[in-house]
């Protein structure tokens, strides 16, 4: 949408990825400057989208038939493997480059971080074991955040510790 002469505002599409180059076109006319890289110009400006992960659900002490998405009577020394559920749990894939190792994910139990959070290998980006997660209480939240400082900000996944 043109504001202005020098002045446009465009709604982009949800995505991902990372120093994507932005480029208007007006009346054949490229936006852009000098070549300083191949496929870049110095007066190119670049976007990047985040994606904040999503909790879907949390299992691994006693599980509910009745709720699906918690999880129950965890021990208060946390040493019982908790799988967390969702999306989002890695970096988005960059074009046409090598992936850096999976890491800097963690699973938070009500902030509190989990002290060993692993991705599961080939389902990295959708799940995560927390193990070491002390703690006492009832009806916790379970969220992510991931490498970027992004947490998940739905509140559906719980855990309950055990009443000793």
């Amino acid at each position: 949408m043109r504001i202005s002469e020098s002045y446009i505002k465009c709604l982009a599409y949800e995505g991902e990825g990372y120093d994507l180059v932005v480029r208007v076109v007006v009346n054949g006319e490229i936006s852009g400057g000098r070549n300083m890289n191949p496929g870049r110009y110095d007066e190119d400006f670049l976007m990047s989208f985040e994606r904040r992960p999503i909790v879907t659900s949390v299992e691994g002490c006693a599980d509910s038939v009745a709720d699906f998405m918690s999880t129950f009577h965890c021990p208060t020394a946390g040493y019982v493997p908790i799988t967390v559920h969702g999306r989002y749990f890695t970096p988005p894939l960059l074009p046409n480059a090598v992936q850096p190792p999976v890491k800097g994910a963690t699973v938070l139990i009500d902030g509190k971080a989990c002290n060993r959070t692993m991705h599961v290998v080939g389902r990295e980006d959708t799940e995560l074991v927390c193990v070491e997660y002390p703690g006492t209480g009832f009806d916790k939240n379970v969220s992510v955040r991931v490498h970027s400082g992004f947490e998940s900000t739905d509140r559906n996944a719980r855990l309950s510790y055990a009443q000793e």
